[in-house]
């Protein structure tokens, strides 16, 4: 909706498909997958539900006034043929309808295409530049992104998520420009207060506070601004964030108690070293095109 704000940045639609269903995982004993930055719709289906009915997004008051606009709409026609005649005769079961239909499209390889030109370096059919390679290095190496952001193939051929589908805390400051501070007391009733719990929300546990879903790298270069507030602008900034937290460069974590101390926040990666672990992120962007490579930058 025009002139309101939601209190996260929003994430892609890319590659959701492949986060599992939200659950508690026993050997880990952590949660992992389910959909939105605080894992509170379980599969795709469910997280359809939300933006068509929140306030701040679609704003449909109920399921039945979403049902009226898409049976009386262009895609009508297609939802008969393939849900029923009397798909739209019971609100319920319309909603649920047009919920698995967009879930469906977002399950599909347009979605999640693998075009990228570290998917064709995989399959042997591009090569990486000499800064990119030594990203690639870094990333699986000394800047340990590869911890939770795995780029390698799983078991089962499936080309790499660039996410493990776990919840973390990083140490994220307040972001002071996030325009959900400012919206109104229907939106916002905490006002500046407010403060984003995350995973917290969904599972009522205070050790989960502040922790939120390891987002794809997949298109990272495209989807910014970036993290679960949009804090940082550039791949440069967030790279530098996980390399230099602990040193005073940025403002202080929002929920220190929960936060992620082992992995990050003084890598000790030189400008040059940052430089090029964004270079290979910029390979992670879907539409590559391998018999026409743009030219190449070491």
């Amino acid at each position: 909706m025009a002139g309101r704000f939601g209190k996260r940045q929003t994430p892609s639609i890319k590659y959701l498909v492949y986060s599992p269903k939200f659950h508690f995982d026993n050997d880990e004993q952590d949660y992992i997958g389910g959909q939105f930055w605080d894992g509170r719709a379980v599969d795709l289906k469910d997280q359809v539900h939300f933006p068509m009915l929140n306030a701040a997004e679609m704003n449909n008051a109920t399921k039945a006034d979403i049902v009226a606009r898409v049976s009386n709409g262009p895609s009508a026609v297609r939802i008969r043929a393939i849900y029923g005649d009397n798909v739209f005769s019971n609100p319920d079961q319309a909603f649920d309808a047009i919920a698995d239909a967009i879930a469906t499209y977002e399950s599909s390889s347009e979605v999640s295409p693998f075009t990228s030109k570290y998917d064709y370096y995989l399959k042997g059919r591009a090569t990486l530049t000499a800064s990119e390679l030594r990203g690639l290095s870094l990333f699986k190496g000394k800047a340990v992104c590869n911890n939770c952001h795995l780029a390698d193939p799983s078991a089962d051929g499936t080309p790499p998520m660039f996410t493990d589908f776990t919840y973390d805390n990083i140490g994220l400051p307040r972001n002071p420009n996030n325009r959900f501070y400012s919206m109104p007391p229907a939106l916002n009733p905490d006002g500046a207060a407010f403060a984003d719990i995350g995973l917290e929300q969904t599972t009522h546990r205070t050790d989960d506070a502040g922790r939120f879903k390891v987002p794809t790298l997949r298109n990272i270069a495209v989807t910014g601004p970036y993290f679960h507030n949009g804090d940082m602008t550039s791949l440069t900034q967030a790279v530098q964030f996980y390399n230099k937290r602990d040193l005073g460069s940025f403002g202080a974590p929002e929920f220190p108690a929960t936060m992620n101390r082992e992995e990050l926040g003084n890598l000790h990666l030189t400008d040059d070293e940052v430089a090029d672990i964004v270079s290979f992120l910029n390979t992670l962007t879907d539409g590559y095109n391998p018999s026409t490579p743009s030219i190449a930058h070491a």
